[in-house]
């Protein structure tokens, strides 16, 4: 498995935009999520769609070390949009790139184009009332068979609060997150399967990943 201080020091050579905080919250993201479990996930043959993408310091990850066939990232901040084009600047992939504005509510239609989803650290951000729903509408887009890496914070977790902290500082206020047990059973309850359940902690933060499958269609004989 890829080593989290290998992912940082990659990011460190690249030019990111937005600021010294910007800088210093892409360089350092490695040591306190698991980045490398994530790029685990990911092969060659897929097709990864990163929602809330941030500044593509993921989306640049996938693609450098696991190279699938597209990465597509969304995000609702055109400003982060534009610093994740620029991270690819000058860059020669194989891996087809693209970015696109989203409006936070509608899901795009080309979510059923992607194997793989990644949801990171995004869904602590929704409003409370509407986490679930979105959960809903993502299980009703993806292709049957896809996969959904959801990663947040666990919020059964006494150590929630630094996160809490954190977002307060630099991400414009606390979070909603979920307890582990709490989302397991929603997303059963939605229609995923579970492939994978991870908890890691990272100096303060607890985290957990869900590998979650969607059935494939069945063909009668």
């Amino acid at each position: 498995m890829l080593n989290n201080k290998l992912l940082s020091e990659r990011l460190m050579v690249k030019s990111v935009e937005g600021g010294p905080i910007n800088r210093l919250k892409t360089y350092f993201r490695p040591y306190i999520c698991p980045m490398n479990l994530l790029l685990s996930f990911i092969g060659r043959e897929d097709r990864l769609l990163d929602i809330g993408c941030g500044s593509g310091q993921f989306a640049l990850l996938a693609a450098e070390f696991c190279r699938p066939v597209s990465i597509t990232g969304i995000e609702v901040s055109a400003v982060l949009i534009e610093h994740a084009k620029r991270l690819f600047q000058n860059g020669n992939y194989e891996t087809k790139i693209e970015f696109s504005l989203y409006n936070g509510t509608d899901l795009p239609e080309f979510v059923t184009q992607a194997s793989i989803v990644s949801v990171i650290d995004v869904l602590h951000h929704i409003p409370k009332d509407l986490q679930i729903s979105f959960l809903q509408q993502l299980y009703l887009k993806m292709s049957p068979g896809a996969t959904l890496l959801l990663k947040d914070i666990d919020g059964a977790s006494a150590w929630v609060w630094f996160n809490k902290f954190h977002d307060l500082l630099l991400g414009g206020g606390p979070g909603n997150e979920f307890a582990l047990a709490a989302i397991t059973k929603e997303c059963l309850r939605i229609g995923f399967t579970i492939e994978h359940v991870v908890k890691t902690r990272m100096y303060w933060y607890d985290h957990y990943l869900l590998a979650l499958k969607k059935a494939p269609s069945t063909t009668a004989p």
